[in-house]
């Protein structure tokens, strides 16, 4: 009886209490439009479902790669996939600068998703897709922008019910091992 009682509480807590991936951008190019097969689409894994409170951004931008050197640091855009049907849920554009350069960018945090809608009742099935591409193109199958060393994108997320169980109960057996 007393262990079940400590599996639920240590259930609960896990099911309440938020994690964070920390995706690290250093160094990845944004191109041409979206969905053009010349730009960066990377997988992220919260290694089973959640759900995404949160999302953050600190990025070191450079835009002016280009032939002629006018792409702008707003024309540079992460775009999310979270149901991964190949069409971007969520668009993040760092920067408002309409002017070529380098800027550093930041949520000042996690931003809450609340007022967001997402696909599936914000539960992801284990990953996400994010695209980096340009907003406007001045120079086709050309990089524009680059997200310089130390750029970070962050989702805080909480996993399924299912999944804290088992966390919970993981812990749990691992606790009674011990002894």
């Amino acid at each position: 009886m007393k262990t079940t009682l400590i599996a639920l509480i240590a259930a609960a807590g896990v099911a309440n209490a938020g994690l964070v991936e920390v995706v690290d951008i250093s160094g990845i190019e944004t191109w041409d439009a979206e969905g053009d097969p010349d730009n960066t689409v990377i997988a992220v894994d919260l290694g089973g479902p959640a759900t995404v409170t949160s999302i953050g951004w600190d990025v070191d931008q450079f835009a002016g790669l280009d032939i002629d050197g006018a792409s702008w640091l707003s024309e540079m855009t992460i775009g999310i996939d979270w149901d991964q049907d190949g069409v971007n849920d969520l668009f993040i554009t760092p920067s408002a600068t309409a002017a070529p350069g380098s800027e550093l960018n930041s949520s000042g945090g996690l931003l809450l998703l609340a007022d967001v809608a997402l696909p599936d009742g914000d539960v992801i099935t284990g990953s996400f897709n994010i695209e980096f591409f340009e907003s406007f193109v001045d120079d086709a199958d050309i990089a524009e922008g680059v997200f310089n060393q130390g750029s970070t994108l962050s989702f805080g997320y909480v996993p399924a019910p299912g999944a804290a169980a088992l966390l919970g109960l993981g812990g749990l057996v691992a606790a009674r091992r011990r002894r």
